[in-house]
């Protein structure tokens, strides 16, 4: 994962930890850590999943910025994204990590 300063004195950067990253140089705390492109971060807020088939998960991605869950203001700095579903495929908003591969391609604009 990728390093952040955690400010205090420190000489050091401290990590992030598994294939978490910051979203840019000089990241300030592990509040700012997140999910590379291609992972999600699940709904314990700790853990990145790699991205569903027929889904692409942009860097930052997080299930709590889903259109359907309750508003959730971004973070300075930090990227508001959320799994989205590729042309061909749905989800439903319930399930919105369920993908569904469309019969007919036209029917399903992603």
């Amino acid at each position: 994962g990728e390093l952040f300063h955690a400010g205090g004195g420190a000489s050091a950067c401290d990590g992030c930890g598994g294939v978490l990253t910051t979203p840019f140089p000089g990241a300030s705390g592990t509040q700012q850590c997140i999910c590379p492109e291609s992972y999600f971060m699940q709904e314990d807020g700790a853990t990145c999943e790699p991205c569903p088939s027929g889904m692409v998960c942009k860097t930052g991605s997080d299930t709590k910025y889903f259109p359907a869950a309750a508003p959730v203001e971004c973070p300075d700095g930090l990227p508001c994204k959320y799994p989205e579903v590729v042309e061909g495929h749905m989800t439903l908003e319930e399930e919105p990590l369920s993908v569904w591969r469309c019969a007919h391609k036209e029917r399903c604009p992603g």
